[in-house]
């Protein structure tokens, strides 16, 4: 297969490269190599971590430049050419380099979470931060980070918005502690709606054990238990035939 060559030949060119070293070839030789089989990634990756090794920084970025014009549509590639960019960046103490790779990684990185985000806030002084987290934010794509920053900063107005329009569950579930005191009468709206919803399809006691932890959940909110039983006294027409369900939520 095109993969096995590949391994073959990075191994080969690897292995060759290292012979040169080992008889003193010269820096242009070796440069030669690297120019002619720089299509295969593990010689691009010698390449670069050599020059890391001997304290080329400079030459280490704009070979990792060229990495990343040939990796970033391969999403793991990528992010280990941006990671090794910001640890350059980080060595040399060039903070702007630092901040901009740290933002291709909040902003980027399908696996970027709040460890990340709290990183590149502490590269900024508080004044700084305010202007540049506004405009971060709004280029954020995933819920779960927004909704994550949002708690982080404390921004519970705005969270409770993001959760209502991602219109997610688990969202609601994780955040409930944090905004019950302030915003009880949304957070059972949604619970409401939620469990209604799932109510029309459930048909398992699984199921039945969701909605009444679900059910717990809500009375635990102010103004829940009134909420709680105008639900329950609904149910108990709606679903009489399902004696599984009644029997579930006798328990309540």
């Amino acid at each position: 297969t095109v993969f096995d060559r590949e391994f073959m030949i990075d191994q080969v060119v690897n292995d060759y490269i290292e012979l040169l070293e080992k008889h003193n070839a010269s820096k242009k030789e070796i440069k030669a190599v690297y120019k002619k089989y720089w299509k295969y990634d593990s010689v691009r990756m010698s390449c670069v971590k050599e020059c890391i090794l001997n304290k080329e920084y400079d030459q280490a970025l704009k070979y990792l430049d060229k990495c990343i014009k040939l990796d970033y549509k391969d999403q793991s590639r990528y992010e280990r050419d941006i990671e090794m960019k910001k640890d350059i960046y980080q060595k040399q103490g060039n903070k702007e380099g630092y901040r901009e790779m740290m933002k291709v990684i909040v902003l980027d990185f399908y696996d970027a979470g709040i460890e990340e985000y709290i990183e590149l806030k502490n590269l900024y002084t508080s004044e700084e931060w305010v202007k540049e987290r506004d405009s971060i934010i709004k280029q954020i794509n995933s819920d779960w980070l927004l909704c994550d920053i949002y708690a982080h900063e404390n921004l519970h107005k705005q969270l409770l918005d993001s959760i209502i329009r991602s219109n997610n569950k688990s969202l609601l579930k994780q955040y409930t502690r944090l905004l019950k005191d302030e915003y009880p009468e949304q957070l059972l709206h949604m619970y409401r709606v939620a469990v209604e919803t799932e109510a029309e399809y459930a048909r398992s006691r699984t199921y039945y054990h969701q909605l009444v932890r679900d059910l717990r959940t809500m009375k635990c909110i102010d103004g829940g238990d009134k909420v709680v039983d105008e639900i329950i006294n609904k149910w108990k027409v709606q679903y009489k035939n399902r004696s599984a369900m009644m029997d579930e939520l006798s328990r309540i």
